[in-house]
């Protein structure tokens, strides 16, 4: 028994050893440091940097492991497990996470390894189930040998049982794939700049880029051959996995692939599929991407003959096939046969078939592709298109064929119908037949090309019945013959030869041919052994070689030259030889010809004769002659000789010239320096004798041209005319550039021009430019003035001698022309800082239809230039561009373009609203033009929609319609309303029409009352101007006669304040102008409000204002009651208002009725009368008050005729006080008034005579007598 104690005991301690010793190396630190330490020594290739935690919550920094051709870095790892597994002899992983993971592979390397020792049965025995619930992998990088992968974070959880991998549901973001040549080139687009510098390029490794530099002299035969010597898949491995892969979802969001040619930006990417004893099924793949939208499914089978399914489908975005959808199917055996369709719809429809054996050298493949219609561009309207297309494709590289048909149509261009054959091979390729059909003929063409050794080719093209005059009229009716060549090219030498070229035409005068054969070649020798180009009468031969040597003649016989050059008639004959070398090349020229015709012009006979010699120096001699050239039945010049000869160190030219108008000769001699590209000459006679006058050079003109900036500048000269003009060119005149100046005119007197305008005209002019002026005799060339300066220009009319701008001017050019069949005038003007204008205006057939065009151009045209135009208080700014063109008549004008005018604001008195920028637009259309514009205000906008037609000038009209919300106007200072107009504004035949609705939400209306002293103006006033005289009057209204049909409606927050009357006002207006006067009809309800009257405030019960003619007098009928808290006994006591504005009936009443003393008592005091006294006395002066009130119409009537003006009589003072005053004007400086007390009697007399202006001399008479001087100060 002891001794089975004893071995018990030993058992139960090295197993209570072992346990204690597997506890003490998982649940402690040190245990698990010398673990860990363990198993870097057992494991190859594994490192790690520090490691915390235990071995249910184990957490390693710096993980490395390396095998061959893989490297693998973890900054962070953190393992939990799952303790409760274990007694189930399985592995649980609950939580897996690594950060910032990099793993470099060498694809060569594992490539090469064999997996065999990964199938360990052991393992799976022993761990028959590791399930990884969680597994989060952020900021991981993946490197190849040429692509890179990022990725910020994988969300994933994998379970393995029975050789069943299972992915739960994944979820990845922001997957970076980078493609070289370089990662620098990429960190320049800023939307992944930050991306790839924190994952890619500051990282542990630096990435190198391999440089591959091949260089093959290998021929194109041999590297075709060897290309497509083996099968494009030589052989399918038997490919079995350990376990079998189930992906249940994975989501993939942001992907962005980047490459040298362009970048792909993947939304979202979806995968559901799984891999299944040598079976791999897609179930699902959706893409959306920043190209369009992808989805797929398929199967395949990894043994066998390895059979294929596959079903993709992409809708297109973002390219110019928007909405292309196309179809992908794949079907068939890798070892055996493949199939694959595509088909196009959308935009472009087409479809394509495809049949290849991959397993078989050479690749036999059969591609169709058909298509009913195709076009370019791809999208909008087609200029191109072909329909009918049938393209097949079949054989293998070392023995293929070719075919295609198609029919071709395109804008401006023939329908074109085409078939081609054609055959090839590694070495070769042959066209046998390449047959266009098109404009009612053919074109056939045949070419074979070979490459075995060296390039070299041989073709054929046959034309036959091309008729181009078909489609354009203008072409030869018909065009045949042939053109054969071949050619070699071997390394960087070549040849090229055309040993048969005929060519033929057909035109409806004659036939032109061309017959010839030319050869050249890489050292730039050309050999021509014959080259005709023949017509019935003419002859153009060209000849000869061009080599080291030159020797080529060129020799022309036309008879007839409207053979060559249609509208052209004479003779030509001649010969033109090319000898020397290319150091030393001689041009020989000999031409002559006779009796030329073309258009109106005619030459009687002319000859041209030279030689020029190209050395070190050129040099040479040139002789021309000509007679008789004539315009019509006009002699222009009779005889024309010019000679030059000479080198370009000295050449002399001679011209000898004869006109009816001028007889002369002059001789130009002059030197050129090549070095300095300098040019001088001289010319040392010149006398034009004229029909009219003579007019010697005083001088010799010195000409310089300069060649580097083109320049030709003429000395000073003068010419001198009879002593009545001196026309003296005091500066450099230079003729090539733009920037030139001119002062001429020392003295004018030129009696021509007297003939050519009025007494009456007067031209000042000093240009800045050359100008040219050539007028018609007998014409009237202007009724202004003008006045142009360098820096200013002002334009004066002749009538009223105003002034109407001045500008500053940058530039100004203005040209005109006029002869007898049209006129034209020419503009630029640029001025300073306010814009550019520039254009012409044509007038042709000045005296039947008097055709007009022309081109208008405005730019950033400034209207501040009006402003001077203006009063001092009002402005105009804005910009005005356009680009216009005119067409039509004078009768009828038309006009085409568009005119911009914006950032437009006026500020003027006359208009009621405060602008800011405002827009207009304006588009002409020939006889019409449409308007869009808004005009804005501090206070909403006016939006302006218009038309205007003038398809006649006596039958124009013009239509705009303006809409706004709560724009703000202040017709008056003390008046203000906000108002939504939509009206409608048309003028018709010199009528203007208007018509809409106004809408008033808001407004306060007040009116200042009007001074007795003041009367309107007379009807028959008359303004006169400076020198007196009667000033026309522009507000003609006869001339447009105004039709107004207004419906104008307020609001609920109109307030008026007018006539002693402050209340809210509501209602409809009707306004109506027909040709003589405007008529208003409505009614304004006063719903309350207050009413002053007798120094007391009514309240308004109830009024109207009804309008029925006249705005200014409507129908007053207001009824307003004293305040019944401020009246005694119960007593409603009020007035009532009624009749016109200027013709008011006040009527006091009372509730219930009492006396009119008592009513007013109660009106004015709240009381009735206590006793007969003071009250009384008040009671009467008011009466009185209202009597005269009433009267005073009629006084100021009597006070006319008896010669006193603004005659008044009223009361002053109160209750007993209350005197009785007249007064009124002796004259315009004297004043008289009158005062008598009503109850006491007591009378005042008052005499005020006006000294000065504000300083008045008062006399008074009365119980005291006394003289005052007054003084008026206005604070």
């Amino acid at each position: 028994m002891r001794i089975f104690k004893k071995i018990f005991f030993y058992i139960l301690f090295l197993i209570i050893m072992t346990f204690s010793v597997l506890v003490y190396l998982i649940s402690t630190t040190d245990g698990l440091h010398l673990l860990i330490n363990g198993v870097k020594k057992w494991v190859p290739g594994l490192e790690i940097g520090s490691f915390s935690g235990n071995w249910r919550n184990l957490t390693i920094q710096q993980l490395r492991y390396q095998m061959p051709g893989i490297t693998l870095f973890a900054e962070k790892c953190h393992l939990k497990l799952n303790s409760s597994y274990f007694r189930q002899n399985k592995l649980s992983i609950n939580n897996l996470l690594l950060e910032d993971v990099i793993v470099n592979l060498d694809m060569k390397k594992i490539n090469s390894l064999t997996f065999s020792h990964i199938h360990n049965k052991k393992i799976l025995s022993i761990i028959k189930q590791v399930p990884l619930e969680r597994l989060i992998i952020k900021n991981i990088q993946v490197h190849t040998d040429n692509i890179h992968f990022a990725l910020k974070k994988i969300t994933t959880g994998l379970s393995f049982e029975d050789k069943k991998l299972i992915v739960h549901p994944t979820h990845i973001s922001s997957f970076l794939i980078t493609i070289p040549p370089t990662i620098q080139a990429f960190l320049k687009k800023s939307f992944l700049n930050d991306f790839i510098r924190n994952n890619i390029y500051n990282k542990e490794n630096k990435y190198k880029l391999q440089k591959l530099a091949l260089h093959s002299k290998e021929t194109l035969s041999e590297k075709l051959n060897a290309c497509f010597s083996k099968p494009l898949l030589s052989s399918l491995p038997s490919f079995t996995l350990p376990c079998n892969i189930i992906l249940e979802n994975i989501d993939i969001e942001n992907i962005f692939l980047i490459r040298e040619s362009s970048d792909l930006t993947i939304n979202q990417l979806r995968i559901q599929g799984n891999i299944y004893d040598q079976n791999a099924e897609l179930t699902l793949l959706n893409i959306d991407s920043s190209l369009g939208l992808i989805s797929a499914s398929g199967h395949i089978s990894l043994k066998g003959q390895w059979p294929v399914t596959i079903t993709l489908k992409v809708a297109l975005k973002n390219l110019d096939l928007v909405d292309e959808k196309i179809k992908l199917t794949i079907n068939g055996n890798l070892r055996d046969e493949l199939h694959a369709e595509i088909t196009l719809s959308g935009p472009l429809t087409a479809h394509v078939s495809l049949k290849a054996q991959l397993m078989k050298i050479g690749t036999p493949f059969i591609l169709t592709c058909s298509s009913q219609s195709l076009q370019w561009p791809l999208i909008g309207n087609a200029e191109h298109q072909l329909h009918n297309l049938k393209l097949d494709l079949a054989g293998k590289p070392q023995n293929y064929r070719f075919a295609l048909t198609a029919a071709f149509s395109g804008k401006n261009l023939p329908t074109t119908n085409i078939r081609m054959h054609a055959t090839g091979n590694t070495n070769s390729f042959e066209l046998s037949n390449l047959n266009i059909s098109s404009l009612l003929g053919e074109i056939d063409l045949s070419i074979a090309i070979n490459w075995l050794h060296t390039f070299k080719w041989h073709s054929k093209i046959l034309f036959s019945g091309i008729n181009p005059n078909h489609q354009w009229p203008n072409w030869p009716e018909k065009i045949g013959g042939k053109i054969t060549s071949k050619g070699i090219i071997n390394n960087d030498r070549w040849k090229l030869a055309f040993p048969e070229l005929e060519l033929y035409t057909q035109t409806p005068h004659h036939m032109l041919t061309l017959k010839g054969s030319i050869q050249t070649n890489s050292d730039n020798h050309w050999k021509i052994p014959q080259l005709i180009l023949l017509t019935e009468t003419n002859k153009l031969i060209i000849t000869g070689k061009l080599s080291h040597e030159f020797s080529l003649n060129t020799i022309f016989d036309a008879p007839l030259l409207h053979s060559y050059f249609p509208g052209l008639e004479g003779q030509l004959r001649g010969n033109i030889r090319l000898r020397g070398n290319i150091q030393s090349p001689q041009l020989l020229i000999n031409i002559k010809a006779n009796t030329l015709k073309f258009k109106q012009f005619s030459l009687s006979h002319i000859v041209l004769n030279g030689s020029f010699l190209l050395n070190d120096i050129f040099q040479g001699n040139l002789n021309l002659a000509m007679d008789q050239l004539k315009h019509g039945t006009t002699l222009l010049i009779s005889k024309f000789i010019l000679n030059a000869f000479g080198n370009e160190k000295q050449h002399t030219l001679k011209i000898a010239i004869n006109t009816e108008y001028l007889a002369d000769q002059f001789q130009l001699k002059g030197s050129f320096d090549r070095k300095s590209g300098y040019w001088s000459s001289t010319i040392n006679h010149n006398c034009f004798n004229v029909h009219l006058c003579k007019s010697p050079l005083q001088r010799s003109i010195t000409l310089d041209h300069l060649t580097d900036n083109q320049n030709l500048i003429v000395r000073p000269h003068c010419f001198l005319h009879n002593m009545h003009v001196q026309l003296y060119i005091g500066n450099n005149i230079n003729i090539l550039n733009k920037k030139h100046t001119i002062d001429i005119l020392d003295h004018f007197d030129f009696p021509i021009l007297k003939s050519l305008i009025f007494f009456n005209t007067k031209i000042k002019i000093l240009f800045n430019y050359l100008t040219n002026r050539n007028w018609s005799q007998g014409r009237n060339i202007s009724k202004h003035e003008f006045a142009i300066t360098k820096n200013s220009t002002s334009f004066s009319d002749a009538t009223n001698n105003k002034i109407l701008s001045v500008l500053s001017c940058k530039s100004l050019i203005f040209y005109t022309s006029l002869d007898k069949q049209k006129t034209r005038l020419n503009w630029c003007l640029k001025i300073h800082n306010q814009g550019l204008l520039n254009g012409y205006i044509q007038l042709t057939e000045l005296y039947r239809n008097q055709r007009l065009s022309g081109k208008i151009n405005i730019k950033n045209l400034s209207l501040t230039i009006f402003n001077p135009l203006l009063s001092s208080h009002e402005n105009i700014t804005g910009l005005i561009n356009a680009t216009l063109q005119l067409g039509g008549n004078l009768n009828i004008p038309q006009l085409y373009g568009k005119l911009k005018l914006k950032h437009f604001v006026i500020k003027r008195n006359t208009i009621p609203f405060s602008m800011i920028d405002s827009q207009l637009l304006l588009e002409f259309n020939g006889n019409s033009s449409d308007l869009k514009g808004v005009i804005s205000t501090n206070h909403g906008q006016i939006k302006l929609i218009g038309t205007a037609n003038w398809q006649t000038m006596e039958d124009w009209y013009m239509r705009v319609h303006a809409q706004g919300k709560r724009i703000r106007i202040t017709p008056l200072p003390t008046t203000y309303l906000d108002i939504s107009p939509d009206l409608i504004f048309h003028i018709k035949q010199k009528v203007f029409h208007c018509k809409g609705k106004i809408d008033i939400p808001c407004g306060h209306i007040k009116m200042l009352d009007i001074k007795k002293n003041e009367i309107s103006i007379s009807k028959d006033q008359v303004l006169l101007d400076k020198n007196l005289q009667p000033l026309l009057n522009t507000t003609n209204t006869s001339l447009i006669p105004n039709n107004l049909n207004l419906v104008i409606h307020l609001g609920q927050d109109v307030n008026l304040d007018a006539f002693g009357l402050k209340s809210v006002l509501t209602g409809n207006l009707h306004i109506k102008k027909d040709i003589e006067e405007i008529g208003v009809n409505g009614c304004i309800d006063i719903p309350s409000g207050r009413f002053h009257a007798y120094g007391q405030d009514f309240i308004v019960n109830k009024g109207q204002l009804v309008f029925s003619g006249p705005l200014t007098q409507p129908y007053l009928n207001i009824e307003a009651i004293r305040n019944p808290d401020f009246t005694e006994d119960n007593i409603t006591v009020g007035i009532k208002v009624s009749g016109v504005v200027d013709q008011l009936k006040i009527k006091v009443f009372t509730q219930p009725l009492t006396s009119h003393q008592e009513a007013l008592s109660y009106l004015l005091l709240g009381q009735k009368i206590n006793s007969p006294g003071s009250d009384s006395n008040i009671i009467t002066s008011i009466l009185i008050s209202m009597g005269i009130m009433k009267g005073a119409k009629i006084i100021n009537k009597v006070g006319k005729t008896l010669g006193v003006n603004n005659l008044e009589i009223d009361t002053q003072g109160f209750g007993n006080n209350t005197q009785l005053v007249v007064r009124g004007y002796l004259s315009p400086r004297l004043q008289i008034k009158y005062d008598i007390g009503i109850f006491d009697s007591l009378t005042t007399l008052t005499f005020r005579y006006c000294l000065i202006s504000k300083l008045y001399l008062e006399a008074l008479s009365g119980i005291n007598q006394a003289i005052n001087l007054l003084c008026k100060f206005e604070f």
